[in-house]
C-alpha cells in the first residue's frame, strides 16, 4: 500500500511585499516521517513554513493538508485541521508555569476531560514537564523551553508538526535533547517537517530531506542520500 501523502506543496511562489523568497518549490511529506528542510541562510527554509501554516498568501501554486486545499487559510483555520506550528526561537509564555503554558496548548478544544487524559499522557511521555510543573516557563533552559512548546503542541492532537530551527541557540547537549523529542514525537505518531540550522543532525534524525537554494528545490532525497552526497557535503554540510 502505498504511503499517505499529509502536505504537498506545488510550485509555490511566495514573499514579502513585491519579492518572492520562494521561486516554484515543490516538496510531500508522507504520514509517519520526519522530513527536513536544509539550506543556506536566505533560501527560504523558514518562509516555506509561514506560507504552509497561512502567515504568508502564496502567489502561485497549490498547497494540499490531507488532500484539502490550504493554500491562503488563516493560521487558526490551519491548527483546526491538524497543523501544529513551533516557532523559530522561543514561543512560551514566561510568567506562566509549564502547565498553565500547556493548558493553553488546548484552548480550541472543547472537551475538557479529554484534554486533561491528554495533558497527563503528554507529561508522562515528557517527565520534565511533570517536574518543572509549576516552575514559570521563563526560568527554564532555552532547550526544556522547546519541550514545553512542543508538548503544548500536541495537545492539539495534530497531523503535522512544522518544527523551525528547534537547536537554534541551544548548547549541544540540550540540542541532541530537543533532536531525541522530535523522533520521540514522531514515533508516537506526530508526523514531523523540520527546519534547522544543524543540517548533518537534521538529516541523521529524518527519513527524506529537501536542499533549497535561493527559494528553489536544489536536492531531494533520503536522510542517508544527502548525507552521502558529495554536492551536498560540500556545498552544505561543510565537508
Amino acid at each position: 500500500m502505498a504511503a499517505e501523502c499529509v502536505l504537498e506543496m506545488e510550485q509555490i511562489c511566495a514573499g514579502y511585499g513585491g519579492y518572492d523568497v520562494l521561486r516554484g518549490v515543490s516538496l510531500r511529506v508522507f504520514r509517519g516521517e520526519i522530513v527536513s528542510v536544509i539550506g543556506p541562510n536566505g533560501a527560504g527554509k523558514s518562509t516555506i513554513f509561514k506560507t504552509i501554516f497561512g502567515f504568508l498568501r502564496p502567489r502561485t501554486g497549490h498547497i494540499r493538508f490531507q488532500g484539502a486545499e490550504i493554500g491562503g487559510l488563516p493560521p487558526d483555520r490551519m491548527a483546526e485541521r491538524g497543523l501544529a506550528y513551533v516557532p523559530q526561537g522561543r514561543s512560551v509564555f514566561p510568567h506562566m508555569t509549564v502547565w498553565e503554558n500547556l493548558e493553553l496548548g488546548g484552548y480550541i478544544r472543547g472537551d475538557r476531560t479529554a484534554l486533561q487524559a491528554d495533558l497527563e499522557a503528554v507529561a508522562a511521555r515528557f517527565p520534565l514537564l511533570r517536574e518543572k510543573r509549576t516552575a514559570l516557563a521563563g526560568a527554564l533552559s532555552g532547550g526544556q523551553q522547546q519541550v514545553v512548546e512542543m508538548a503544548r503542541c500536541l495537545l492539539l492532537r495534530p497531523s503535522l508538526m512544522l518544527v523551525d530551527e528547534p537547536s537554534l541557540g541551544l548548547s549541544p547537549k540540550f540540542a541532541e535533547m530537543i533532536f531525541e523529542t522530535i523522533r520521540q514525537v514522531r514515533d508516537a505518531g506526530t508526523t514531523i517537517m523540520l527546519v534547522e540550522q544543524n543540517a548533518r543532525r537534521a538529516l541523521e534524525i529524518s527519513d527524506r530531506g529537501y536542499v533549497l537554494e535561493l527559494g528553489q528545490n536544489r536536492y531531494e532525497g533520503t536522510g542517508a542520500e544527502l548525507l552521502a552526497s558529495a554536492d551536498v557535503k560540500r556545498l552544505y554540510l561543510g565537508g
